[in-house]
């Protein structure tokens, strides 16, 4: 795994993004009244790998983020507390004008957990160790 985390050219990003055109165009009209998850939740699981990159590197042209590593636990948690918060309660039952058309659907949580594990995965986010220091060797007590 590069050290560098690549933002857009990430292939994680890029896998998201063939998978999502692929859903749009090829497995929804197919699956249309066949199978709910294509209609319903297949990019629902591509919401954390296809969203999370663009949105690192704007951090990183602000200088919010200062390196160039892959996301971190917290990024990943985080972006998709807010965006679960955002998309199934705050758009569709407090804002309603603009997303009138939305409903809120706990699946759908499950489906950005899903998809924010499987490209955490492949990110090292879960993988990586929780100390970058050493852990403290004990020094064994003298007996009297």
């Amino acid at each position: 795994m590069p050290a560098r985390y690549r933002y857009c050219a990430d292939p994680v990003f890029l896998s998201a993004c063939v998978l999502y055109l692929l859903n749009r165009v090829v497995f929804k009209p197919l699956a249309l009244g066949h199978t709910v998850f294509f209609e319903y939740y297949g990019n629902d699981v591509l919401c954390i790998p296809f969203c999370l990159p663009p949105v690192l590197y704007l951090y990183r042209l602000l200088k919010i983020r200062h390196r160039d590593r892959y996301p971190t636990r917290f990024e990943l948690v985080s972006h998709l507390i807010v965006w679960s918060l955002f998309f199934e309660w705050l758009g569709p039952v407090v804002l309603r004008g603009p997303f009138a058309w939305s409903k809120p659907d706990p699946y759908d949580v499950v489906a950005y957990i899903a998809g924010g594990a499987i490209a955490g995965g492949f990110w090292g986010t879960w993988s990586r160790a929780r100390r970058t220091r050493p852990l403290p060797v004990p020094i064994p007590e003298e007996t009297p």
